[in-house]
């Protein structure tokens, strides 16, 4: 039966939500929806190393799993794609939530305050917000929205909140809204920032605020205009020049508060602003290290492929054709002889290639939910079927590999027994005494092996029955 990519995947999020938190009578069910998606050969490419590179201690564990009828889970830390297993956190939904939190703290979060936002944010938390794509109205209204209300949470002082309500205004005139976009993207040249300080510093109100915040009023129009020079040359010799951040559009309009401040006073930073700034980081930082070992304690992965005849797998996985490839059937029912093969058949699922890394910020952040666990060690089902969901998750440049994969969790031990190979492929490169083992081993359990061959007029691999 073929599936397209969409149908392939569909039924997987519900397929895991039923596994963790369904009805266990309807298991039966879950399974019987599953079988025609899973009712494929399936493939596991086998790294052997090569004589030359070979030391009296090397072990081909590889070739020992096949005879064992193991299959090897690994610690998804030692993926070779930094992204693999690794799942995003929401700076969107974290900041929120903090800033919510902050506010509730200050008894700030008023209904307007609540409404800027939702407006910035989205209701859910995980909104994109994408300035290039807003037109110059819409970044307007958002700015007007949002502003007013977050600069007089930030300040007692009413000259203060007038001041960045004003310099957010003039970024955000029609003819500085290309400079407005590169601010808020961490995007500025040496030029760009020049230009803003410039900006800033003909704007009247910037200078009358400034000026009130000096503690010597006389001179301040020399003052300032040393100031000015200052800046512009300070982003000339200075890498980072006026502002930091982390290139993302949520993160640098904390930025923008923090660089208007600044510039204008020597006054401390308002402190709502940077507590939130150092939550945030704090949070964030810890939440990602922690739960990145977490998933390592608690997951293993066995990846495994549809294809069998793929050069690029081949070379990855295989060790440059010097390894072997084997063929499962996942679709047999031999659960009493192998107690591991009904957990396989659950946990085997297809690889969801997306621009966009699944997130856990908000499961993970949720302190009812992961309260548990915190106590005890359990880990809640609604926290392990986000983890498993978003275990499955690649870049759409793995596609290629057709890949599905078996995880594992809170194994006892690093292999799973399942019955035999269905059939063994000899890669094109195998040196003579792997090959001879591997044919040993599978003439035992009457599997039959093939050897593959480049094609001798295409990019394409061929085989012949040994």
């Amino acid at each position: 039966m073929q599936h397209n990519e969409s149908e392939k995947i569909a039924w997987v999020k519900p397929f895991i939500h039923n596994v963790f938190c369904g009805d266990s009578k309807n298991a039966d069910l879950y399974m019987e929806c599953k079988m025609p998606y899973m009712n494929r050969p399936f493939y596991k490419y086998c790294y052997v190393c090569e004589n030359s590179k070979r030391a009296e201690d090397t072990i081909d564990y590889n070739i020992d799993n096949f005879e064992n009828d193991e299959l090897f889970f690994q610690d998804p830390a030692f993926f070779n794609d930094p992204f693999d297993c690794y799942m995003g956190f929401s700076q969107n939904q974290m900041i929120k939530d903090l800033l919510i939190s902050y506010m509730k703290q200050q008894r700030k979060y008023t209904p307007q305050m609540r409404k800027a936002i939702n407006a910035f944010f989205g209701n859910d938390g995980n909104k994109e917000i994408s300035l290039d794509e807003m037109t110059h109205d819409e970044i307007r209204a958002f700015m007007t929205t949002l502003v007013p209300v977050i600069s007089s949470s930030l300040s007692e002082d009413v000259g203060g909140q007038e001041y960045v309500s004003e310099m957010m205004n003039v970024l955000t005139k029609e003819e500085n809204i290309p400079l407005f976009i590169k601010l808020a993207k961490n995007q500025l040249t040496v030029a760009d920032q020049q230009a803003i300080i410039d900006i800033m510093f003909s704007n009247e109100t910037f200078r009358e605020y400034t000026k009130s915040s000096l503690e010597n009023p006389d001179n301040s129009d020399w003052i300032i205009n040393a100031t000015h020079h200052d800046m512009k040359l300070k982003v000339e010799t200075t890498p980072d020049g006026f502002m930091q951040g982390n290139g993302t559009d949520t993160f640098q309009l904390f930025d923008f508060f923090e660089l208007l401040l600044k510039a204008s006073s020597e006054k401390e930073i308002a402190p709502e602003l940077s507590e939130v700034r150092r939550k945030f980081g704090e949070v964030s930082n810890s939440a990602m290290v922690k739960y990145r070992k977490m998933i390592s304690d608690k997951c293993k992965v066995t990846c495994l492929s549809e294809r069998m005849d793929s050069p690029l797998m081949w070379s990855h996985y295989a060790n440059k054709h010097f390894g072997f490839c084997l063929e499962y059937d996942f679709t047999h029912n031999m659960t009493k002889r192998y107690p591991d093969l009904n957990m396989a058949k659950i946990m085997l699922l297809p690889v969801i290639y997306s621009e966009k890394r699944p997130l856990l910020s908000r499961v993970l952040t949720d302190y009812k939910i992961m309260l548990p666990y915190y106590k005890t060690g359990k880990m809640p089902m609604e926290a392990i079927e986000s983890i498993v969901y978003g275990l499955l998750f690649k870049s759409p440049d793995w596609a290629y590999e057709h890949e599905w994969r078996i995880i594992g969790i809170d194994m006892k031990k690093p292999t799973m027994k399942l019955p035999s190979a269905r059939k063994v492929f000899l890669g094109a490169n195998m040196e003579d005494e792997a090959k001879t083992r591997i044919i040993e081993i599978a003439k035992k359990k009457h599997i039959p092996v093939y050897q593959m061959m480049l094609s001798s007029d295409r990019y394409k691999f061929e085989y012949y029955k040994v």
